[in-house]
């Protein structure tokens, strides 16, 4: 079976010992670029780290949950994001979750087409002018609606009136 950590980069933190060569550059693209190396000086490190923090895009899907039966198409759209500090540049879109985009453009939405049944993620990561980038991400549930596996309304309800408009009760 099939380690289901194999692969993965550790997250790193405005704490972490520099990672060297070709880690660093690993460390990276899973951590959308945000690496803040620790050279020594704890407090500038932090104030590098909240400083992108504050000044990268703010992304905004248009939906908590995307809901298609397989072969429908799903439009993903990220035109609320915005930056504080630059004009978004570039969107890249992975469909699936496994962290490989499928789609990079300049527009904020982007389609895409589900074959089989399947539950999953999607994200979007976003890269502003100033080289700041964000992600955000949702579940896309595919053969299935919102409202599956809810009970079904009551179809045979029948309604009394216990009273008239003037108060008193109906005679049988």
């Amino acid at each position: 079976m099939d380690d289901p950590s194999a692969g993965l980069v550790p997250r790193a933190s405005a704490m972490s010992p520099a990672p060297s060569g070709g880690a660093r550059l690993a460390l990276a693209e899973v951590t959308t670029g945000q690496v803040i190396i620790d050279s020594g000086d704890t407090k500038a490190a932090l104030t590098t780290a909240l400083a992108r923090i504050q000044a990268r895009p703010v992304p905004l899907l248009n939906r908590p949950d995307y809901y298609a039966m397989p072969g429908h198409e799903i439009t993903f759209d990220a035109s609320a994001s915005y930056s504080p500090a630059s004009t978004i540049v570039k969107y890249d879109w992975d469909f699936n979750g496994d962290g490989a985009y499928e789609s990079t453009g300049a527009e904020p939405v982007a389609k895409h087409t589900y074959t089989a049944v399947s539950e999953g993620v999607m994200q979007v990561r976003m890269t502003d002018a100033k080289g700041l980038v964000a992600n955000a991400s949702d579940f896309v549930h595919i053969g299935r609606g919102p409202w599956d596996g809810l009970p079904n309304a009551p179809t045979n309800v029948t309604a009394v009136p216990t009273s008239t408009s003037q108060g008193s009760a109906p005679s049988r």
